[in-house]
């Protein structure tokens, strides 16, 4: 069981990085770029409830780069789906 343990304990570090290597291109989105990721999460996101909660956060949010922040650091669909849109955007 040690070696599985140290297996996900490794895939975590990475995962985490990965996320921290997006936070300069969340930080840079733009309005423009909040739509489309948007947009696109509508038109092909697995989960319709989810999209339209972070749409509606978004909407009411001050710092709407933040909202995405929260959203990579939560596990799930919905952070794996957006960072593939912001990659492809910003990348």
């Amino acid at each position: 069981m040690a070696d599985i343990t140290k297996v996900k304990e490794a895939a975590t570090r990475i995962k985490n990085q990965l996320n921290e290597d997006l936070k300069p291109q969340i930080e840079a989105l733009t309005d423009v770029d909040i739509q489309e990721i948007l947009s696109i999460l509508e038109e092909t996101g697995i989960n319709a409830i989810e999209v339209q909660k972070l749409k509606a956060e978004v909407d009411q949010a001050t710092n709407k780069n933040e909202v995405f922040n929260r959203v990579l650091s939560a596990p799930g669909v919905l952070c794996e789906q957006t960072k593939g849109i912001i990659r492809r955007i910003k990348g």
